[in-house]
């Protein structure tokens, strides 16, 4: 078992790397069907965090929220990330992920990613 600190939220984000069963436990860093608080994000460092999970090549990862996955969960977490990076709205990321928990956290969310801009 490797812990990993990442850098992508303020030091709550804690990552296990158990290299014998191939499976990361991301913390934070990753969510399946949430919305992310991204108020205490340092949002300039998220992509580089889940591309850091990506090069240790695990089967299984295992969301701070949500279901556990493949390497395909961080790609969509890649893509939620950008889409609210881009977003105007929060109408417009309800619309974009409607299927999504936790939509009480976009006005705080989207205000961070409009603040690190």
């Amino acid at each position: 078992m490797t812990p990993l600190l990442s850098e992508s939220r303020l030091g709550e984000n804690l990552v296990v790397h158990l290299e014998k069963e191939s499976v990361i436990v991301c913390g934070d860093l990753v969510s399946v069907g949430y919305h992310v608080n991204y108020e205490d994000a340092v949002v300039d460092n998220l992509e580089n965090g889940i591309r850091t999970l990506r090069e240790l090549r695990s089967r299984t990862y295992v969301p701070g929220h949500g279901a556990p996955g493949g390497p395909e969960i961080l790609d969509e977490q890649l893509r939620y990330h950008a889409a609210v990076a881009a977003a105007s709205s929060v109408d417009e990321i309800r619309r974009r992920f409607p299927g999504h928990a936790l939509t009480e956290v976009l006005p705080q969310s989207l205000a961070a990613w409009q603040k690190s801009r």
